[in-house]
């Protein structure tokens, strides 16, 4: 069975800032350098770079979304600090209710 590997972030969004950002790459490369490693990560770092903030396309692209266990006990974590509720992490992280619901459910029950 082979070893599944995870995609190079760093060096996909390095390629990706030269090619359409070249004037920009200089105010771009501390964004880039740091170590993408969870799928929060790349979310973040795809926001900033192209600054998407539209509901419309937040909408589309939260089909396409997955979560890694590290980034759903980051974002479970956050909100257990900030004492958010759940309807404010999920407008904060573009996720539904129910989806950061089971999340909480999940984590505080150890299921994960």
């Amino acid at each position: 069975m082979p070893i599944k590997s995870k995609p190079d972030y760093n060096r996909i969004y390095k390629d990706l800032v030269e090619a359409w950002f070249p004037e920009q790459k200089e105010e771009l490369v501390s964004l880039i350098s740091v170590d993408i490693t969870t799928s929060l990560d790349v979310i973040q770092v795809n926001n900033k770079l192209f600054n998407k903030k539209s509901k419309d396309t937040q909408n589309y692209n939260q089909k396409l979304r997955s979560y890694d266990i590290p980034s759903i006990i980051r974002i479970v974590g956050y909100q257990q600090e900030n004492f958010l509720t759940i309807k404010e992490i999920s407008e904060l992280f573009g996720v539904s209710r129910n989806t950061v619901a089971k999340w909480k459910d999940k984590v505080t029950g150890s299921v994960l």
